[in-house]
């Protein structure tokens, strides 16, 4: 297994703990800082290392690929202006689009 599919893997679970989890206690948000760290670096990753490469990605990636950058993005911005009831629309946005997103890869990478 890749490294890239490996953190893949764990962010997928990190994302699925601060889903089901909203405690203010120091491991939820060393958790929201690991999220932010992974996601980062994957798509550092993807960006630098496999954009070259998309041609030959699966058809379950090329689909997934819009969604994770739209989700990307998001996260970006969530880490700008903050996950605030204000933005909550775009707290949802980066959940939508990053859920889709994985949904293909995992799929992708169970093939």
């Amino acid at each position: 297994m890749s490294k890239s599919a490996l953190g893949f893997l764990v962010l997928v679970a990190n994302s699925a703990y601060l889903l089901a989890r909203s405690d203010p206690t120091l491991f939820y948000f060393a958790n929201v800082l690991l999220h932010l760290v992974l996601g980062t670096a994957l798509a550092v990753d993807v960006l630098v290392r496999h954009r070259r490469s998309v041609a030959s990605w699966p058809r379950l990636l090329k689909l997934a690929a819009p969604l994770l950058l739209a989700a990307a993005v998001s996260g970006a911005a969530l880490a700008v202006f903050g996950a605030t009831r204000s933005h909550y629309w775009l707290v949802w946005t980066h959940v939508a689009t990053a859920a889709l997103g994985a949904v293909l890869v995992l799929a992708s990478l169970a093939r």
